[in-house]
């Protein structure tokens, strides 16, 4: 467990804590910080929870199990408490549910392989099945690319959840390296937009100082790519971010008209917060810290980053190849008792 403590910053900030635990029983990060805007005092927290099914490490451990269980699956919730309210809003991520591999095999990206002697379906329900139970409704957001190696992946997927014909469960596919070529990086607005709607009907939690819940939330938004680590963490903290700001509006910290993007001290909590979150998630199942977190940390795409990205890449190829067999027999070692 690590304890990372901030000065104290009159505006803003009193104090913020990460603390990353790991166990047999679960994996998380939790990000808390005590924050002033506009002379209000309130918590905001960020955590990460990991499965301990179908525990593993990148390449290694893809898709699904037979029970359902998806390989790198988080539940990531972002809490408010203010004046004795509470706000929560959650999210998940988790391999693509069916049954395919990506086994390292020497080349800097291995083809994935979709197990064609199985039957799909009934692991692909069992999944949903369950994610419906925890969570209610699901919008699925794919962010693989549409051509290459990927692209059989994104096929599958948007054909499986034609077939499942269940109206609990929505798709959206993104192809996030396409759309955000040559650094355009606001476009991602484009997907945020076009599930706005939906996320507004889901609402988040919500309940007053005396207990009563004013509002549920009723679906849920599971976002991937191929390791559910880069490309997702950036969605999922755009989504979280649209959130915080209806919940802060409702628990009067935030004046009408008001955007938490013009509450600078706030904004780089929030972004910095977002980016190690997704550090932690990702040393844990590829090896190294997470790609892209220059955009999460300051909202625009930089040239340091990409080199940054370079030598993060060059990293989980050796750890992939090489090392990543000996953390996969651990996992499994660790996850025993349990099973």
């Amino acid at each position: 467990m690590a304890l990372v403590n901030v000065p104290h910053c009159d505006s803003l900030c009193i104090r913020m804590r990460v603390i990353i635990s790991c166990n047999t029983s679960v994996f998380q990060v939790i990000a808390i910080h005590s924050c002033y805007v506009n002379g209000k005092h309130f918590d905001w927290i960020l955590i990460s929870r990991r499965s301990c099914f179908r525990a593993g490490v990148r390449y290694y451990v893809r898709g699904i199990d037979s029970e359902g269980h998806a390989a790198n699956f988080v539940e990531t919730e972002q809490i408010v408490y203010c004046s004795g309210g509470k706000a929560s809003f959650v999210q998940t991520r988790g391999s693509i549910p069916f049954y395919w591999s990506q086994r390292p095999n020497l080349k800097y990206k291995p083809k994935p392989q979709i197990n064609n002697a199985v039957n799909h379906m009934d692991g692909f329900q069992r999944h949903f099945d369950s994610q419906i139970i925890s969570y209610g409704k699901q919008v699925i957001i794919n962010l693989v690319n549409q051509k290459g190696s990927e692209k059989p992946l994104e096929q599958t997927f948007s054909q499986m959840v034609d077939g499942l014909g269940n109206g609990m469960v929505r798709y959206f596919a993104f192809d996030f390296h396409k759309e955000c070529s040559r650094m355009r990086w606001d476009r991602l607005q484009i997907l945020v937009d076009k599930v706005a709607g939906i996320q507004d009907e889901f609402g988040y939690f919500l309940v007053d100082a005396e207990g009563k819940v004013l509002m549920t939330q009723d679906g849920i938004f599971r976002s991937n790519c191929m390791d559910c680590l880069d490309r997702t963490n950036v969605i999922q903290s755009l989504l979280a971010h649209r959130s915080l700001q209806a919940q802060l509006q409702r628990l009067g910290v935030l004046h009408i008209g008001q955007r938490i993007e013009e509450q600078v001290l706030f904004e780089r909590i929030y972004k910095n917060a977002w980016a190690d979150n997704a550090n932690a998630c990702a040393k844990q199942y590829a090896g190294t810290g997470a790609l892209k977190t220059d955009f999460t940390r300051t909202g625009k795409r930089t040239q340091w980053g990409l080199v940054m990205d370079g030598w993060n890449s060059l990293i989980r190829y050796y750890k992939n190849n090489f090392s990543d067999g000996f953390r996969q027999v651990g996992h499994c070692m660790q996850v025993l008792p349990m099973l």
